[in-house]
């Protein structure tokens, strides 16, 4: 359960996804569908959108490069940096105490 510090902690995680949803009414995708008076999409779908664009992106800029092998490399480096796995706090936490994913890492 999230612990919310008064009236001044409980409003701002609101003031801010309100400020989220304000910036996706700006989206290229959002902007078409309100010039043509359709619905709008989803903020869940428009990020979504934008994360697949933002990937394309950057596999589109890797395949096009003439060192695409090392930038790849140093792509798939970033996101194992970026995605780090972290351990549960619930499931099997007492079975090995001392291991850590940054020890089972050195070992693989």
């Amino acid at each position: 359960m999230a612990k919310q510090c008064g009236v001044e902690g409980s409003e701002r995680p609101l003031i801010l996804s309100l400020l989220f949803d304000h910036c996706f009414l700006f989206h290229l995708s959002q902007t078409n569908f309100i010039k043509n008076k359709l619905p709008l999409a989803t903020l869940g779908s428009l990020v979504e959108k934008s994360r697949v664009d933002a990937l394309c992106q950057v596999v589109r800029e890797i395949v096009e490069n003439e060192n695409s092998k090392e930038l790849f490399r140093n792509f798939e480096k970033t996101l194992d940096e970026i995605f780090v796995l972290r351990p549960s706090r619930k499931h099997l936490n007492a079975v090995q105490e001392n291991v850590t994913f940054e020890s089972l890492r050195k070992v693989a």
